[in-house]
């Protein structure tokens, strides 16, 4: 569970945009690229 999630779907989906909108600016780390 992420932290500062919330019991709102909303809110956590919101959150979770946030943050891989925070992941993308970094370096990509992606499993999916070898």
């Amino acid at each position: 569970q992420a932290v500062g999630a919330t019991e709102d779907p909303a809110t956590n989906e919101k959150k979770r945009e946030k943050d891989v909108e925070l992941t993308s600016s970094d370096p990509p780390v992606s499993p999916a690229r070898p």
